[in-house]
């Protein structure tokens, strides 16, 4: 299996998170409440599985791409690397806005809708750029026998004990999500046509 299919399924998962987070932004903008615990668990993995998980084994792919020759100097590649940290930074302003409407400001919910709807545009543009960009430039530049090999170098789930620890309480709370927000694999992979994963 290629590197870069582990990865698009890694988008997978965080696209069904962030549909979720979407249906939450949307009622909670309409006046329904919504349960701080679950903006919370939003927060944690995206964390802890996009930042941590997932963006460390890119970082492996990024720099076999370069020794490969892979043109990243201003390019949409490099673009790519620059979004990791301003995605960091807008994860860190949502959560600032949940822990307020989680302490009950009345107000606080107009931040966590505009926070929340930023996080989830910007995701989104990311993996569009790393689907039909990086991705297939990784393919371009590296052979699926060098891609296979290089997973050997990324980071297992197994293995990371902060995140493994937590993978079973992750699916149990995502399954709970899909149903209460009626986010499901099947809505997801409709609901955002303009980059659906090419090798799906």
């Amino acid at each position: 299996m290629r590197a870069t299919r582990v990865l698009k399924e890694d988008h997978r998962e965080i696209r069904l998170m962030l549909n979720i987070l979407e249906e939450m932004c949307n009622r909670l903008a309409a006046g329904a409440r919504v349960e701080p615990k679950h903006f919370s668990f939003i927060i944690e993995f995206m964390g802890l599985f996009a930042n941590e998980y997932h963006h460390s084994n890119e970082e492996v792919l990024i720099n076999a791409m370069r020794k490969a020759g892979a043109p990243f100097s201003q390019t949409p590649l490099g673009e790519v690397e620059k979004d990791h940290q301003a995605l960091q930074g807008l994860l860190g302003e949502f959560s600032t806005a949940v822990s307020a409407y989680t302490r009950g400001d009345e107000h606080a919910w107009v931040d966590v809708v505009d926070h929340g709807r930023r996080l989830i545009e910007a995701h989104f543009d990311h993996m569009q750029k790393k689907d039909y960009i990086m991705y297939y430039m990784a393919d371009i530049h590296l052979s699926e026998e060098e891609q296979t090999s290089l997973m050997m170098d990324f980071a297992r789930l197994e293995d990371l004990q902060v995140i493994s620890g937590k993978t079973n309480r992750f699916g149990h709370i995502r399954h709970e999500l899909e149903h209460t927000y009626g986010i499901g694999d099947a809505m997801e992979e409709y609901k955002r046509s303009k980059i659906t994963d090419p090798d799906f």
